[in-house]
């Protein structure tokens, strides 16, 4: 049992059973401590023996994606949309780098599919977004089901130590299959591109990638991920350890 009192607001709601405190109102009451980082020397060495997996970026092995598309949707070549003339050597830069990322390439041969491009500024530059509203329509979905907070709460259970992994540009970790990349064909002021990768804007594109982290992830055991963030814990921390080493043997 804890000493310590705090102030703090809390709602009244008819119909609940049992009582919630949030983390800030925990931390104040002592009743849970967080500790920034786990830095032990079973865990410094993993990170050392792995340090590879921490540069650049990553791309599953032994894995291609495949988009369903529904034939009997009328292919749509949309016109370019024009850029204001202060972005484009940004635009182009962004381009460039994407290439030497292997994120996408030039599209080569018939494009029925092209879809144009939106520019959203962000803190370090710029980021291309393609507008895939009208091919999503030929695209089907996959329906895989996308876990919330709630339903690791059971896994979670009893766990003490825990790390954070973020996949970096989790879709674009995901090769396409090269019957796939038509489709999300872009117009540019440089001409047209295509992803090699799985990519943003696609409808089906979180499904996608939900499977296939799950996929490589099952049966480790203190593992689980929503999305692109994946966390690893355990009961004590040599099983966080375990979970941490087995995580990454699966790289």
């Amino acid at each position: 049992m804890t000493n310590k009192s705090t102030v703090t607001q809390f709602c009244v709601a008819d119909g609940c059973d049992g009582n919630l405190i949030g983390y800030e109102t925990a931390i104040d009451l002592g009743l849970l401590h967080i500790e920034n980082s786990v830095s032990t020397p079973k865990v410094d060495n993993i990170i050392e023996d792995y340090k590879d997996c921490f540069e650049g970026l990553g791309k599953m092995k032994g894995k291609t994606v495949k988009l369903h598309v529904n034939d009997s949707v009328k292919p749509l070549a949309q016109k370019y949309r024009r850029l204001p003339f202060h972005i484009r050597d940004q635009v182009e830069a962004e381009l460039k780098n994407l290439e030497e990322l292997d994120i996408k390439e030039r599209a080569e041969g018939p494009t029925p599919w092209v879809s144009p491009i939106v520019v959203a500024p962000k803190k370090t530059g710029i980021r291309i977004c393609v507008d895939m509203r009208a091919a999503n329509q030929a695209i089907e979905r996959e329906r895989h089901a996308v876990p919330t907070v709630e339903d690791l709460i059971v896994d979670l259970n009893g766990a003490t130590v825990f790390s954070k992994i973020d996949l970096n540009q989790g879709y674009h970790q995901l090769e396409l299959a090269e019957e796939s990349r038509s489709i999300i064909t872009f117009a540019t002021h440089i001409g047209l591109f295509r992803y090699k990768r799985l990519s943003f804007g696609i409808n089906s594109a979180a499904e996608i990638f939900q499977k296939s982290i799950e996929e490589v992830l099952q049966e480790i055991e203190g593992v689980r991920n929503i999305s692109d963030d994946i966390i690893v814990f355990g009961k004590s921390q040599a099983d966080h350890d375990a979970a941490l080493q087995a995580f990454f043997f699966r790289k």
